[in-house]
């Protein structure tokens, strides 16, 4: 990366050189500097590119981003990738997709995101891009777009139940599951439950004693 990527006059657009390089360094280091925190970075738009810390990753060729903290990861991935974090390995089969598996503060349960898209129903655009809205009514059904993936995730030994979610975090109903190499593997598709859009789901450890969940509301 060049300083004259740095040095440009401001303008209405943030400089593209800026935001990559506070994605992938850390806060109050120099790109290519000596702080020892960094390292010489270009941005060509057919590489890999992984932060200084290794949470971060985004890979410009395939159109994926992973990004792995030791409680919560977000896997971004188009139709037809596979990507893998520390506990969350995502194939999705339609539609690009946003993946998530986030460890809630009670023990023994994790939230799960598969995220496509989401509009009001009666929302009007300005572009057939839909970057403009021209009209967006007060009340009306939640539309979402179709996506189906298969969510594999890594949890200690146990037993588990799985819900789909309404965008309260209302359970909606059970989903089934099976097991493969050790880990827990389930269809996530936005359209499983009639009526609804499924962009969530709850997985709660049962109680070994009680044949219940350890923890439910």
């Amino acid at each position: 990366m060049k300083r004259a990527d740095f040095d440009a006059a401001y303008t209405e657009d943030f400089p593209a050189a800026c935001g990559l390089a506070g994605l992938l360094e850390r806060i109050g280091s120099e790109p290519g500097g000596k702080t020892g925190l960094s390292r010489p970075v270009d941005f060509p738009g057919d590489k890999t590119f992984t932060s200084a810390t290794g949470e971060i990753t985004a890979d410009l060729r395939r159109g994926t981003f992973r990004a792995a903290g030791r409680r919560s990861e977000a896997l971004v991935l188009p139709e037809g990738a596979r990507l893998t974090g520390r506990r969350l390995t995502v194939d999705n089969r339609h539609g690009w997709c946003v993946a998530a598996l986030i460890d809630r503060p009670e023990p023994g349960r994790r939230l799960i995101l598969h995220l496509t898209d989401a509009r009001s129903e009666g929302m009007e655009f300005a572009t057939p891009e839909d970057q403009v809205v021209l009209a967006l009514p007060k009340a009306t059904a939640l539309l979402g777009r179709r996506g189906v993936a298969e969510f594999s995730v890594a949890v200690p030994e146990g037993r588990y139940e799985l819900f789909a979610l309404d965008i309260t975090g209302r359970r909606l109903a059970p989903v089934p599951f099976d097991w493969k190499d050790g880990r827990l593997v389930f269809t996530a598709d936005t359209f499983a439950v009639p009526g609804r859009v499924v962009f969530a789901y709850e997985l709660a450890a049962q109680a070994p004693d009680s044949g219940t969940a350890a923890t439910v509301n």
